[in-house]
């Protein structure tokens, strides 16, 4: 009888284990699915006709133009210069690992690159990516 007990209580955790694993996973959205339904949505074309391409070489540093210049006096001065080189590139690193991830899909005749950040809380569960289009895409950037 003991026996028997244990092997339901067994039994009852492990199908338990199960049911939670399986809605976990039902909740996962992965990047392109996430890209696919914001484009889906905001350009009333239908999910079977858009095609996504995540762009993993793309960081926040691929959309700054240029280099930009010291004010004149820490120019003028090579050890406030190198202090503010220093911080300018600290600060494009830290923006490039700011965990955005960029995605391109495309339907219905339109074309659009999304930066996406993943989920960071439970408030939207059914939608966890949240992507917004890049609205102004440098040229060295290519396209689809």
């Amino acid at each position: 009888m003991e026996h028997t007990r244990a092997r339901f209580g067994w039994t009852l955790r492990l199908a338990f284990a199960s049911t939670i694993a399986l809605v976990a996973l039902a909740g996962c959205q992965s990047l392109s699915d996430g890209a696919k339904e914001t484009f889906s949505q905001e350009n009333t074309c239908p999910a079977d006709r858009v095609e996504v391409r995540e762009r993993p070489e793309l960081k926040a540093s691929s959309f700054t133009t240029g280099t930009s210049q010291p004010p004149a006096d820490i120019a003028a001065d090579p050890e406030r210069l190198k202090m503010w080189q220093k911080e300018q590139r600290e600060r494009l690193e830290r923006n490039d690992n700011n965990g955005h991830k960029y995605a391109q899909a495309r339907g219905c005749g339109k074309t659009v690159l999304y930066d996406c950040r993943g989920p960071t809380n439970q408030d939207r569960p059914q939608r966890p990516w949240f992507c917004s289009e890049v609205t102004k895409v440098p040229d060295s950037i290519a396209k689809w």
